[in-house]
């Protein structure tokens, strides 16, 4: 089993080094970035601390899918499938549609507000926030986890808070506005909705479990 969780692990990491390089990628197209946000972005108070859930999220990238994996396998093949789905609605909005967001001048400096310092300094300029990567995953991991029949209640209370803190962490460091939480929100519907009718994560399982050898 240890084996199974290391090399899988190692897959997962990859992946999504994988896709933080193509995110990063689409901040070099040429075209302009359009400026989006709202009045109620503006209302959004900075609250730094929040930065905390914002990073926790990198973690959650790992775990969660290895919970699903080893819990509730056809669940995992479902995830891998949304995520697949939303990786290349996003990747083709960037490049498509790039926007930009303003984010304040942090005065702190405490703790969380270096490390949200840092987060600004490596993320900029603010481009390609619509949808928000951070919030499409978390809606896919509240959603798979919610209808899993083999975890128990008490797991998905935990991370349905914790992915809606990570969602809400998004707001509160101001790097994403309101539109990019909706707009994730929909890539995920939409991208249940591709994975029902053509039922993807059937047809993929015997290939991708054949490559994990796990």
């Amino acid at each position: 089993m240890n084996k199974k969780i290391f090399r899988l692990s190692i897959i997962l990491i990859l992946y999504n080094i994988f896709k933080g390089a193509l995110y990063f990628l689409t901040k070099l197209t040429p075209l302009s970035a359009h400026l989006i946000g709202s009045n109620l972005d503006k209302e959004i108070p900075l609250y730094s601390w929040f930065v905390w859930f914002y990073v926790i999220w990198y973690l959650v990238l790992i775990i969660v899918p290895l919970i699903l994996y080893f819990k509730d396998k056809k669940l995992f093949y479902k995830y891998l499938i949304l995520d697949i789905i939303c990786l290349i609605a996003d990747i083709t909005i960037y490049i498509i549609y790039p926007t930009i967001i303003e984010r304040p001048d942090i005065n702190g400096n405490g703790l969380s507000d270096m490390v949200l310092k840092i987060i600004y300094f490596f993320d900029t300029p603010a481009c390609n926030c619509l949808p928000s990567e951070h919030c499409a995953w978390c809606f896919i991991f509240i959603y798979v986890f919610s209808i899993s029949k083999n975890i128990d209640t008490k797991y998905k209370i935990i991370n349905i808070i914790l992915n809606v803190l990570i969602i809400l962490s998004t707001l509160f460091i101001h790097q994403h506005v309101i539109y990019d939480v909706i707009a994730a929100f929909i890539i995920v519907f939409i991208a249940c909705i591709i994975n029902r009718i053509f039922n993807l994560e059937v047809k993929i399982e015997n290939k991708i479990s054949k490559k994990l050898q796990v």
